[in-house]
């Protein structure tokens, strides 16, 4: 699996992950691979093979979000600070 813009963008990179992982039976379809997917995987590959688009960014900000507990509501210190 590789993602992102190493992942979305140069088919080469795709090319050169599925010539490594040939070992799983995964076959490319060059066509699909360069014409950008979705799916990747040739016809007698016995491992499906797609290209999923991904926003890193907002997945990283939803999970520091759930860490720090952040629900969008200002916290009782600061609805003290704003009563004063």
């Amino acid at each position: 699996m590789v993602t992102a813009g190493i992942g979305q963008n140069p088919s080469q990179i795709r090319f050169r992950v599925c010539e490594a992982g040939k070992w799983l039976w995964i076959e490319l379809d060059e066509g699909c691979n360069t014409g950008g997917g979705p799916r990747i995987g040739g016809k007698k590959s016995l491992v499906s093979a797609w290209l999923i688009l991904t926003d890193e960014e907002l997945m990283i900000a939803q999970h520091a979000r759930s860490v720090i507990g952040f629900d969008g509501q200002p916290r009782a210190s600061e609805r003290a600070r704003e009563k004063e």
